[in-house]
C-alpha cells in the first residue's frame, strides 16, 4: 500500500470524513474558486493532509481507541512486523525495545493488518 492509501484507510476506520478537492463557480463574483481537499476528524477539526504514517501523535488516535482484544491483536501484528523488519535482532528485551520504538509506518501497517484492511 502507498502512504496515501494507508492514511486514507486509517482515517476512514477512525471516522474521518473526506471532502475531495473541487472547483465551485460563484455567480456573485463571476468566476470559479478551487477548494482544496480536506479531511474532517471526528472532533470536527479540519486537516489538509493526513499524517498517520509520519506522526506518532497521529498514531495515538487509533491506538487510544482499542479495547483489550484489539490491543492484543495489534501487539501480535506489530511483533510480527518487527521480527520481519529486524531478522538479525532477537531476544525478548530487544523485541520489546523495537516494539516500543516502532515507526509510525510500522504501527499503521500493524493496525491495518489487525483490521483486515492491509492490501
Amino acid at each position: 500500500m502507498t502512504t496515501t492509501q494507508i492514511n486514507q484507510a486509517i482515517a476512514e476506520l477512525c471516522g474521518w470524513e473526506h471532502y475531495p478537492a473541487k472547483s465551485v463557480y460563484s455567480k456573485r463574483f463571476g468566476k470559479s474558486f478551487d477548494i482544496d481537499e480536506k479531511w474532517k476528524a471526528p472532533d470536527s477539526t479540519e486537516h489538509d493532509e493526513l499524517r498517520f504514517t509520519t506522526s506518532l501523535d497521529a498514531c495515538a488516535e487509533f491506538e487510544g481507541k482499542m479495547d483489550d482484544v484489539a490491543e492484543e491483536n495489534y501487539t501480535i501484528q506489530l511483533n510480527r512486523l518487527i521480527q520481519r523488519d529486524n531478522p538479525n535482532r532477537r531476544g525478548p528485551g530487544v523485541i520489546m525495545f523495537l516494539m516500543a520504538t516502532a515507526t509510525p509506518l510500522q504501527r499503521c501497517e500493524a493496525y491495518l493488518r489487525m483490521k483486515g484492511k492491509w492490501v
